[in-house]
């Protein structure tokens, strides 16, 4: 009986040493395991990001590319001159204003639905977004005195005025677009003597919008 009992506990005993080894190599390789999948996920997302910043950036480059079409057009510098002048004679609320926007908008409209823009705007000289295409709020205020000076419209304006070349806001939340994230690219239009005139400045929110949905080629 106690020879039985015994053989038992070393029986039970080998047992446990036996699966002791079997068990730590068991929960190495898992740990392992466990870290190879961590490393590869961490490098899958990484790669994917990559990729998404590649073509967000290659897609804003042909944004831009797109708005130099305001800086070339006779049209942008002709409605420039007559809005800047329209404006301040007579304000956004006369009905000379209403003729001119009308005579306008459907052009400006097939612009942004074939550059993918949410608005566009033509600013006078001295700051003054006298025309818009949505009308939002930002809408005939002044982007050196009024309340939007401060935003990236603000300063993509006063960096190309000083420098008379284009420029690009970052992307930031913008009120006047029911808060929306948007980014800003300006291009100074000129006469032929080649003497500043105003600004086209174009809005990206969808452009972003587009990319950050997975929209603009990213699997």
């Amino acid at each position: 009986m106690i020879l039985t009992s015994l053989t038992q506990r070393f029986a039970i005993w080998f047992t446990l040493v036996a699966l002791l080894p079997i068990a730590l190599v068991g929960y190495g390789l898992l740990h392992i395991f466990e870290g190879e999948i961590r490393k590869s996920a961490i490098q899958q997302v990484s790669s994917i990001a990559d990729k998404k910043v590649e073509q967000i950036d290659s897609y804003l480059r042909e944004r831009i590319l797109d708005a130099t079409f305001i800086q070339t057009s006779d049209t942008t510098r002709q409605a420039i001159d007559e809005f800047s002048q329209i404006f301040s004679q007579f304000g956004v609320d006369s009905e000379t204003y209403r003729a001119l926007d009308a005579r306008h908008q459907a052009h400006y409209e097939r612009y942004l639905e074939g550059t993918g823009y949410y608005d566009l705007f033509l600013i006078s000289p001295d700051g003054w977004i006298v025309f818009s295409v949505s009308h939002e709020s930002d809408f005939a205020t002044s982007l050196l005195t009024g309340p939007y000076r401060d935003s990236g419209l603000g300063q993509v304006f006063r960096q190309t005025k000083e420098t008379h070349q284009s420029s690009l806001s970052s992307f930031e939340y913008y009120p006047p677009s029911h808060g929306a994230i948007a980014a800003f690219v300006a291009v100074p239009t000129h006469d032929r003597g080649k003497f500043p005139r105003g600004t086209g400045t174009a809005d990206l929110q969808r452009a972003y919008i587009r990319c950050a949905d997975q929209q603009c080629g990213i699997g």
